[in-house]
């Protein structure tokens, strides 16, 4: 009997948001370098399903799998540390570096810093919003 009932097919993107769900139990913010990681995943996946191979079998995916695990691995250990790219507003520069500096002597990062750095460096669009992430950016690390 058990051999007559076929093994249920692999739901890939139920496994990209299995994966997302994880990433942010675990307190990791998925910021743009890990959100292309997945859907560089997703596109392979869907390749390898289009030409009637397994995902978890085709060499694409598992190295694109291999990214994704190196990538959170270095966020893991805390080696990774989140910068301001945001250089948009030249009258913060000098406040944009400060922040910059003591984001490197830190050894340890709160998920919430992470969130607020990408967010400032992706979602400020005035420089009244960016001057607010950065205030947040300066109370967090005081607080950590």
């Amino acid at each position: 009997m058990a051999s007559e009932t076929s093994a249920p097919a692999f739901d890939l993107k139920l496994h990209i948001r299995r994966i997302r769900a994880e990433l942010e139990a675990r307190g990791i913010w998925i910021d743009d370098e890990l959100d292309d990681a997945m859907m560089e995943m997703m596109r392979l996946g869907r390749e390898a399903s289009e030409g009637g191979r397994t995902p978890l079998t085709d060499t694409g995916y598992k190295e694109a799998a291999v990214r994704l695990h190196r990538l959170v691995k270095v966020r893991e250990d805390g080696s990774f540390v989140p910068q301001i790219a945001n250089y948009a507003f030249p009258a913060l520069i000098t406040k944009v570096e400060e922040i910059n500096k003591s984001l490197r002597r830190r050894t340890v990062f709160a998920p919430g810093l992470y969130k607020l750095v990408d967010l400032a460096n992706r979602k400020a669009r005035s420089e009244q919003e960016f001057r607010t992430y950065l205030r947040e950016i300066e109370w967090h690390l005081k607080m950590t």
